[in-house]
């Protein structure tokens, strides 16, 4: 009679033993890791705690002794501190030491208002609108900042009314404060400096283009009539996902300076935008105002190289047989010496200084 083999269960029961030790293994080093977890937040949390009032009191000490260093009390003495020290901050005759100690000092003035909070606020308010913004560059920079650390909403809006041109009207301030909002909240300072590059130029608002976006016209005062390519310089910071339908409609504009114009060359061409090529040839041959500026040429000539490669050398060569100054035939001779590749095109500079001189040769 045939017999069923003995089947052994130690073996299984063994297995079974260890799944069990393993899974309750698992489950106590997942509670112990929970847990460990729970005190570590809760540690961050205390810390957190407790350097919020060493900063508090860091505060308090500091504003005691700028007001016994003033020889006042309250905002006004943190008043009188940020103007003493502002203009150390602005001129290039500041030694580095006298630089550095006068920063050092200013951080401490901005952390005493930010530890006295709201009761500062109106006096700041006060010292602002007292002063001429064309005059007091210094101190309302600074004031600015402090009411930034005061009361941070209604200050970023005062600042974004200053990058707009309706409060405080000076192109220097403007730029400034689209620094701050730059560090602040970058989609604020995004939407701000595309609406100026829009609506705006360096001979002034157009009021048709402000009209369209519901823009008040700014003061007279804050038209930057020169320096105005500085905004497209912090525009392009800003990294805007529109910056290369802006830079291309400011670039087309009749009304936009040679420096404006220069910038967004320069940009285009860093980016390599195929669509802004065709315009760049034009402005090589028609600069701003009709004014060949064989500076100006050689950063069309740098674009056009960067952005079309190889398509660009039947370009070149027409342009170098009619090239007028030697600063624009050199540029050319140049790229057409070697591949026309992005990386051999540049973006590299302005090329050769001598640029009044005429063209010694044509290129043949």
């Amino acid at each position: 009679m045939a017999t069923t083999p003995a089947t052994s269960t130690g073996p299984r029961l063994a297995l079974g033993a260890l799944a069990t030790l393993i899974a309750l293994g698992s489950g106590w080093a997942a509670l112990e890791l929970r847990s460990s977890n729970a005190r570590l937040t809760a540690v961050e949390e205390q810390l957190a705690a407790r350097e919020a009032t060493m900063q508090e009191i860091l505060g308090e000490i500091t504003r005691i002794r700028i007001e016994q260093r003033m020889d006042g009390r309250g905002p006004a003495a943190l008043l009188a501190a940020l103007k003493t020290y502002a203009p150390m901050l602005v001129s290039a005759r500041t030694p580095e030491p006298d630089f550095e100690a006068a920063m050092k000092q200013m951080k401490s003035i901005l952390r005493a208002f930010e530890s006295v909070g709201e009761d500062a606020w109106k006096p700041v308010m006060d010292r602002i609108a007292a002063l001429e913004a064309a005059k007091n560059f210094d101190e309302l920079k600074w004031l600015l900042e402090a009411a930034l650390v005061i009361d941070r909403k209604p200050a970023l809006e005062m600042v974004r009314q200053v990058v707009m041109g309706q409060k405080l009207p000076s192109p220097r301030l403007r730029w400034y404060a689209s620094d701050i909002l730059l560090r602040e909240d970058r989609p604020l300072a995004q939407r701000c400096l595309r609406q100026v590059l829009l609506t705006e130029s360096s001979r002034g608002v157009n009021p048709e283009r402000a009209a369209a976006y519901g823009l008040p016209i700014p003061d007279i005062s804050a038209v930057a009539t020169t320096g105005f390519h500085n905004f497209v310089t912090k525009y392009v910071t800003a990294e805007d996902p529109e910056t290369e339908d802006t830079l291309l409609m400011v670039m087309g504009r009749t009304d936009s300076d040679m420096m404006t114009v220069q910038t967004c060359v320069k940009e285009l061409g860093k980016r390599r935008t195929a669509r802004a090529a065709g315009t760049i040839r034009k402005l090589f041959e028609r600069p701003p105002g009709h004014s060949h500026n064989p500076l100006f040429q050689v950063h069309c000539l740098e674009a056009i190289a960067a952005i079309e490669g190889e398509k660009a050398r039947p370009f070149f060569e027409q342009a170098l047989d009619k090239a007028t100054t030697e600063t624009v035939a050199k540029q050319l001779e140049t790229l057409l010496s070697k591949p026309l590749t992005p990386r051999a095109a540049g973006m590299t500079g302005a090329g050769p200084t001598n640029a009044g001189t005429p063209a010694k040769t044509n290129g043949k």
